[in-house]
């Protein structure tokens, strides 16, 4: 990266927009849909696990790095869907989500 306090912007919108946008996305709308049919527990287990599937392209290395990585998304993904189970809320997902990427985006600015 020719300019490391780019991460700085990204953190930020990271918080603002991707973490609220994928929580939309993932809590409001599939895992309130798949809780209309199959009840919470399988909704949050099932959302969880598509989100994961998505971010396996995120990563490099060998094949079992590339799932460990997508099951740790998996595992957080797991907490954000119980979150908005018991709040009943976006928001704190949301909030949770963002803050969750923004931290993990400036540990690695401060690593630089």
């Amino acid at each position: 990266m020719t300019n490391p306090s780019n991460l700085l912007i990204l953190a930020v919108l990271s918080l603002i927009l991707s973490g609220p946008a994928e929580e939309y996305m993932f809590r409001g709308v599939v895992q309130g849909r798949l809780r209309e049919s199959f009840g919470p527990t399988v909704s949050i287990v099932a959302a969880s696990l598509m989100f994961g599937s998505l971010h396996l392209f995120n990563y490099t290395g060998t094949i079992s790095e590339i799932i460990a990585g997508s099951a740790v998304i998996v595992c957080v993904s797991l907490v954000f869907g119980t979150l908005y189970e018991v709040s009943r809320s976006l928001l704190i997902p949301a909030i949770i989500h963002g803050l969750y990427n923004a931290f993990l985006i400036i540990a690695s600015y401060l690593m630089i």
